[in-house]
């Protein structure tokens, strides 16, 4: 039994193999950089931690800018402000002469 296996799925299944293995070399390369680097493990600790506290910080903007949005007081107290406000009249636009 043969299997006729049209050309653009050989071609896909290569160029995944061919992603596959590119993925692997990089990891390889960059585990490889890692062990050459002088990182003691009190120093990858600390860079960790850093890490950890900068996405505190984004996570903790983030939720203050998302409450800023979607705060009904605070629309509440926006149309209430701009009820206040006098309408706007349109400017009467006078007519070119010549």
């Amino acid at each position: 039994m043969t299997y006729d296996l049209p050309l653009y799925v050989v071609f896909l299944l290569s160029c995944g193999t061919t992603v596959a293995l590119l993925a692997a070399l990089r990891a390889l390369a960059r585990v490889r950089s890692l062990a050459k680097a002088d990182l003691d493990w009190e120093q990858v600790a600390e860079l960790t931690g850093d890490v950890g506290t900068c996405k505190r910080q984004i996570q903790k903007l983030n939720n203050r800018l998302n409450g800023m949005e979607g705060s009904s007081k605070a629309n509440a107290e926006l149309n209430e402000l701009l009820a206040q406000l006098p309408p706007q009249v349109a400017p009467q636009q006078r007519p070119n002469g010549g």
